[in-house]
């Protein structure tokens, strides 16, 4: 998981997925970043680092 700053504040939260991570990882993953109230996206692990919203992605 890849918490936003200020990590109580920010819903947001990222899941990378690598590609030995399973599929129930991910979910169970997703699902307590549910139950913590936070807003999970699933992304892929890449070379490039994507950042969402005000800052700048380098993809």
């Amino acid at each position: 998981m890849d918490f936003f700053n200020p990590a109580p504040i920010m819903k947001l939260v990222e899941i990378v997925a690598g590609i030995m991570t399973s599929s129930a990882t991910a979910s169970l993953i997703r699902a307590t970043a549910t139950n913590w109230g936070k807003l999970a996206v699933h992304t892929k692990s890449t070379p490039d680092l994507l950042l969402i919203g005000s800052r700048v992605s380098t993809t």
